[in-house]
Order: structure tokens, then sequence, then C-alpha cells
């Protein structure tokens, strides 16, 4: 492939997450046009052709524009149109919110990432979806993730270390022990969870929401005691509490 110094590479969503930016700053440009000028145009469809060479290392494509004069490039033509708000929300997935985990952070195999990409499933909420259609996980991803269950332990570690409980208050009531803070009880394990000990003595956790845990205590220590609550397989709060 004859190249100059002038020849660089770019990959395809780079160039297309460039165009679309663009295409966003005209659309907010118009929007200020509207209040200044009762008439103004628009472009409706834009179509770009390129002459490029193509080239793939086994795992993605990217490519060189063409110079000036040279020849055997590949035709890429672009035709890009508009899409409705109510298009987007009708076909496009729902953005990834706080309490969601991305695949593409947990500590599997690459190849493991790739094929759940591939198979269309780049969240944990869209793992559960298919885990509820009762999909076979090994045969859409070729078998490069086997089960549900240690993903499913994966991306709970991985909810725990992004969410770490704090403790901010703590105190007595009619009901017991009252400790109260954040990312408390995430419901991450399994029914045996949460589970408490005074002294190492184990006590029944009442309640458990994620900015309060209740245990059952009848009354406050009489001296310091340790208390400690797994929330989780993966979290466990320690405390000294004195009379």
């Amino acid at each position: 492939m004859p190249t100059t110094d002038r020849n660089r590479t770019w990959g395809l969503d780079n160039f297309l997450d460039s165009l679309v930016r663009d295409l966003d700053g005209w659309q907010e440009t118009l929007a200020v046009k509207g209040i200044t000028r009762p008439l103004t145009y628009t472009i409706q469809d834009v179509a770009l052709d390129l002459r490029c060479f193509p080239q793939y290392d086994g795992d993605e494509v990217r490519f060189v524009t063409a110079g000036p004069g040279q020849e055997g490039a590949s035709s890429l033509r672009f035709l890009l149109g508009s899409i409705t708000s109510s298009s987007i929300r009708d076909t496009a997935p729902a953005p990834v919110s706080r309490d969601d985990t991305v695949i593409e952070v947990l500590d599997i195999e690459p190849e493991a990432k790739a094929a759940l990409t591939k198979a269309g499933i780049r969240t944990a909420r869209d793992l559960e979806r298919v885990q509820s259609r009762n999909v076979d996980i090994a045969t859409v991803t070729s078998g490069k993730v086997r089960d549900y269950s240690d993903l499913a332990d994966l991306i709970n570690k991985s909810r725990r270390d992004l969410l770490r409980p704090t403790v901010t208050a703590l105190s007595m009531s009619p009901s017991g022990l009252v400790l109260r803070g954040e990312n408390l009880g995430l419901g991450l394990g399994s029914p045996a969870y949460p589970k408490a000990s005074v002294s190492g003595r184990d006590v029944p956790v009442t309640e458990a929401t994620e900015h309060r845990l209740v245990l059952g205590l009848s009354s406050a220590p009489k001296r310091s005691s340790r208390v400690e609550v797994a929330l989780d397989p993966y979290a466990v709060i320690s405390l000294e509490v004195g009379p």
C-alpha cells in the first residue's frame, strides 16, 4: 500500500463520533438561530465518499485515507440521516445507571469480554435480562463464558468496590442497635447475609436497607464491645462500641 508522511490511520468509531459531535453542534446553533432569525437553513442529509486503504489486524479494522494520486484505494461511503428523540427512546438501550456495572471493568479474560459484547451483553442489567430468558450463556459466547454464577460473583464484587459502606451514626432504639450510613444493605449476598456479632456472640439483623441496619439487641452493651457486621461476601463493618 503506497503511503506518505501525511497518511494517518483512523478508526471508524472515532471518525463517526467526530461527525456526530459536529452535527450536534449544528443543532445547538440552530436552536439559537431559531430565536434570532425567522428563517434560516439546515442540512437535511450529509453524504461523504472517502478513498482509503482498509487495514485489518485480526481484531479491528482501521483505515488510511488515500492521498492525491494514490491508486488501489477502496471507496467508503457514509450517508448520515436524522433521528428524532422518540426514535431514540424506542430503539436505543437506556444509559448505564449508577447502580449498574459495565462488563468491561470485570476481571475476566479479554476473550470473554469480547464474546459478551458481541452478544450485546455490555452491563449487568443486560446479563440479568438474558439470564431471565434462560439463555445458554455458553452457547451465545462460543464457550468463552461457561455459566452465570462466576460472572454474578464478579459483578457483585465490582458493585461493592464502587459502593463502599460507611457508618455515620450509631444509636439504641426500642427495636435494637441502629447503624445509619451509606451503601449498607445492597442485596449482594445470599439469604445468609447480612449477619452480625457483638463481642463474638451472634445477634440477629432485623432490618437491612441501604441506609440503615438494625441489630436485635435488647440493651446497649455494658462495656466496650466489638460489633462486626458482614454485609455481604465482599464487605465487613467492624466497630468498637462503648457504654
